[in-house]
């Protein structure tokens, strides 16, 4: 059985070292499991050739305030970044509202190599690969954590995807800007429901010794957090961060009833 951990990013965030807290850490930890294997997916600028109309609209009514502007960043042609042994490069836009076409085709790039499941999570997701693998994920087709009635994983969380999945959405038409989204509906269309699964989480939620949380969602918070975690040695969040203070003693308390 082959796994793959695909993270979707853009070559901007590469060139910054998004993912230096990434491979300093649970990255390292692939390889111990035979298998298993991760993948930085980023874009070459390529126009989708497709109706963009539909992922547009989705973005302006998801991004009010900037009209959907601040989702349009198409990297300019020809391209001239030199990609790390980690990372793909795909023919498709690099900018956050053709985020769904980049996972299409990252997918469609693990069916071509063979795998059959994959991990889809963000440049920002920390994971307890142990827990990963050991997550019992081959039980389902679709497994994530959802606060959507409708259904759809929290990407940042990061979602399981089985072959079957994989198959279903290479083939569809991507009418919804964000991968996890479009996934949740498109699977739904195809009779392939969301499992869900708490344990991967947001931060203050997060993998230690206590817990059985796999993953946590980083966001804007500081990714040397993210060596803390993997060391052991993280205990909660800062105490200059009051609001998620606040939250995760109240998450603790529930979790001890």
């Amino acid at each position: 059985m082959k796994v793959l951990i695909c993270i979707l990013s853009w070559v901007g965030g590469c060139r910054k070292g998004v993912h230096k807290a990434q491979r300093a850490t649970f990255l390292k930890d692939v390889a111990k499991f035979p298998g298993l294997d991760y993948k930085i997916f980023v874009g070459d600028g390529t126009s989708t050739g497709e109706d963009e109309y539909d992922i547009n609209k989705s973005f302006e009514a998801a991004h009010p305030l900037t009209q959907g502007k601040n989702g349009h960043n198409l990297a300019k042609l020809p391209f001239d970044y030199d990609p790390s042994a980690d990372e793909v490069v795909l023919h498709v836009p690099d900018d956050l509202v053709h985020l769904a076409y980049k996972a299409r085709l990252a997918w469609q790039w693990a069916l071509d190599n063979g795998y059959d499941y994959v991990f889809n999570c963000a440049q920002d997701t920390y994971i307890e690969i142990e827990r990963l693998m050991g997550s019992g994920f081959e039980g389902h087709d679709f497994i994530g954590m959802t606060y959507d009635e409708n259904r759809c994983p929290q990407g940042g969380a990061g979602y399981w995807l089985s072959k079957k999945c994989l198959e279903v959405l290479t083939k569809a038409h991507v009418y919804f800007w964000a991968d996890d989204g479009w996934a949740g509906w498109a699977l739904k269309k195809a009779d392939i429901h969301l499992h869900h699964d708490p344990r991967y989480a947001q931060y203050p939620d997060a993998p230690t010794s206590h817990n059985y949380i796999i993953t946590s969602h980083m966001g804007q918070h500081p990714y040397k957090v993210m060596r803390s975690m993997h060391a052991g040695t993280w205990n909660g969040p800062s105490s200059k961060d009051k609001l998620y203070v606040e939250y995760y003693e109240e998450a603790q308390r529930y979790r001890e009833k």
